[in-house]
């Protein structure tokens, strides 16, 4: 079972796919001619590059598809505008919103029956099996506006709950729920449909949530009562009101995507460079997390719980078997490393006197941040001297240590393995070289490491460790020092420190040539889990 559902207390979230493992051939790239400058070169490579990013089994895994989708969109020309438009028509959806978005960001250059098709696999997917899924909250916009360029025809009740579910998930209060309802008005002048209008008005009595959406889109229509007038008011206005229906031409570009190159060169070295996927899917996630428990645990584990279950929701992409274990470190565990203060802990029979405490791996996440809520710092002092600043340290060593140990113990062959070190006081006095050499051996094993310290003075304490990682630290003293308790974990989660947590264990599942693509499969996960939840505020409020 997953471990969320489209509708939890957290918020509408993201619907995890399955993610088999899937072996792609390599085809060979049609070779350089002495046409290959022309109208018939740049075709014979538009073709190949459609065919390869266009494979059925690239979409077996979400990631796979994601990054093919990703690929077919950042170049126009009819093969690879084909293959999106049989994408969006079904199968994850997910990926098939992603396609759809695709198609938007390229809506110019579409045939007549393209966006007819277009417009078809988006009403299917939005009021399908799959609508608690898919263009939630402010997701629904471009959607009503491509809509709003066809008529109603047989299609008013799928119409209708689409204008329903805009009103609901959206709130007054934020620019993008505004935007949205505004569409949603749009659109219903475009359609010009009293039958439809006429339902909506029964819905302006009183001043609740619902009544002042409502409103406001009807107020997108012309001589709508005023905001003083009676619900008899309204019914008069919508019994006499004349629409003609008037579809309008799309104009909302992709809330995803930028709209595509266009290649009038075969040798373009932009279109050249592109290689064949890899095998893109994995069969689960195994991520230890090492947090410092000295005197700043009160916060950092704060602060890690409250934007952990959004990471875990952005990973899914990955996988829908992800498992989560915590080490937390307070003292050094290696005899030449310890302190006195180390080996009185040691010795010390008191349950928070711990050098290291250790939370299995779990794919039960509610148990996992129960467990993270334990009290681990009261009745005995928890660092110890060999710090450089105010003669206290923390034990980062230790805690890696005993993060690639859990690993070792629980994790099972194919399944990726990150360790992620939060760090946020001085290491102790020689530990860092040990720290290296052992991030070093960690990425033999093929463990990731990734390093979120708290600031930058942390970090060039930690230089050494940091660099034999292969990558820069994760910084998060910033976010840190704004963070709220009630703060919405979701918002712009792709650009906050955990969210570059996420994103380094995404691009590290892809083959090198495509990490590029890592970040845009982040930043389309980030804004789709954001305009869930805030769906989820929204239709909250309806009932408040």
């Amino acid at each position: 079972m997953h471990w969320f559902s489209p509708f939890v207390a957290a918020g509408l979230l993201l619907a995890v796919g399955t993610t088999p493992r899937s072996s792609i051939a390599q085809p060979a790239a049609p070779a350089p001619t002495s046409e290959a400058a022309t109208d018939d070169g740049v075709a014979q490579l538009l073709d190949f590059y459609a065919k390869l990013y266009g494979k059925p089994e690239n979409f077996e895994s979400r990631l796979g598809g994601l990054v093919s989708v990703i690929s077919l969109s950042r170049y126009d020309g009819a093969p690879l505008t084909a293959r999106l438009v049989e994408v969006a028509d079904g199968g994850d959806p997910i990926i098939a919103q992603a396609a759809w978005e695709a198609l938007a960001a390229r809506h110019a250059s579409l045939t007549d029956e393209q966006v007819r098709a277009w417009q078809d696999a988006g009403l299917k997917l939005a009021t399908g099996r799959y609508k608690d899924e898919v263009f939630l909250g402010s997701e629904l916009r471009p959607l009503l506006l491509a809509l709003a360029g066809r008529p109603v025809e047989r299609d008013m009740p799928r119409f209708a709950d689409l204008i329903n579910r805009a009103i609901a998930q959206n709130d007054l209060g934020t620019d993008d729920g505004r935007a949205t309802l505004e569409a949603a008005g749009q659109a219903l002048l475009a359609w010009g449909d009293k039958n439809m209008i006429g339902r909506l008005v029964r819905n302006v009595r009183g001043d609740n949530a619902e009544a002042n959406r409502t409103r406001f889109v009807l107020n997108q229509l012309p001589d709508t009562p005023s905001p003083e007038a009676s619900v008899g008011d309204w019914r008069k206005w919508a019994n006499t009101l004349e629409l003609t229906p008037m579809p309008r031409a799309y104009d909302g570009g992709s809330i995803w995507f930028d709209e595509p190159t266009v290649i009038d060169d075969a040798e373009d070295p932009r279109f050249r460079r592109e290689v064949e996927l890899g095998d893109l899917s994995i069969s689960g996630v195994d991520l230890v997390l090492a947090i410092d428990a000295t005197g700043s645990l009160e916060q950092s584990n704060a602060y890690l719980k409250h934007y952990l279950a959004v990471t875990l929701q952005a990973l899914s992409v990955l996988s829908d078997n992800i498992r989560v274990g915590v080490a937390y470190y307070r003292h050094e565990i290696r005899p030449e490393l310890q302190t006195d203060r180390c080996r009185e802990a040691m010795a010390n029979n008191h349950p928070n006197a711990f050098l290291f405490d250790v939370i299995p791996l779990t794919n039960n996440y509610n148990a996992l941040l129960q467990a993270m809520a334990k009290d681990r710092l009261s009745g005995v002092p928890t660092g110890h001297p060999g710090g450089q600043a105010d003669g206290s340290a923390g034990a980062p060593a230790a805690g890696f240590e005993v993060a690639v140990r859990l690993l070792g113990e629980q994790s099972r062959k194919g399944r990726a393995k990150v360790v992620v070190l939060q760090a946020d006081d001085d290491p102790t006095v020689g530990s860092v070289p040990v720290l290296a050499a052992m991030v070093t051996e960690a990425r033999t094993m093929g463990v990731l490491p990734v390093m979120l310290i708290r600031d930058e003075p942390d970090a060039r304490r930690m230089s050494e460790a940091i660099e034999a990682s292969g990558d820069t630290a994760i910084t998060y003293r910033d976010d840190l020092d704004s963070y709220e308790a009630e703060a919405d974990p979701y918002a712009d989660f792709q650009n906050k420190p955990m969210g570059a947590v996420a994103t380094r264990v995404i691009t590290s599942t892809l083959p090198p040539d495509y990490a590029d693509r890592g970040p845009v499969v982040m930043d389309i996960i980030g804004k789709h889990i954001a305009a869930a939840s805030a769906a989820n505020r929204a239709q909250q409020a309806l009932r408040r």
